[in-house]
């Protein structure tokens, strides 16, 4: 009778008896079935968009590049609440919330584009 002590990559422990052929028929058993376990798991490479497919987005072409356009037009000459503002651009065909409307005016005024004024309780904005 032959021992045999084995240890699968898994960490499973085997110890085992028998004559040689049996154990070699284990050995060759579970050789195979953790050959597929033992292999590490292979990374999918990142995928890479082809040039030209995609449409990239212009920096210019956002709710910001649009007020400032307003406001080379002289939009914000009078006072304007910010659902006039959302009412010009979705004229103009660019519909936006507010809440991302709201962001957009906020840096242009701390960018001293615009100017923010308080008025009955709603914020005005004006050039």
């Amino acid at each position: 009778m032959i021992k045999a002590h084995l240890t699968l990559p898994n960490g499973t422990k085997i110890h085992m008896e028998g004559d040689q052929e049996d154990i070699e028929k284990i050995i060759s058993t579970f050789s195979d079935k953790t050959s597929n376990q033992t292999k590490p798991a292979e990374k999918s490479p990142k995928r890479i968009k082809p040039k030209g497919q995609f449409r990239k987005r212009n920096a210019l072409s956002g709710p910001k590049h649009l007020i400032i356009n307003l406001i080379e037009t002289n939009f914000f000459k009078e006072r304007r609440k910010l659902s006039v503002i959302r009412t010009k651009l979705e004229e103009a065909g660019h519909i936006y919330p507010v809440t991302t409307i709201s962001p957009a005016l906020v840096r242009l005024v701390r960018e001293k584009q615009l100017r923010r004024l308080k008025e009955s309780g709603d914020w005005v904005y004006v050039s």
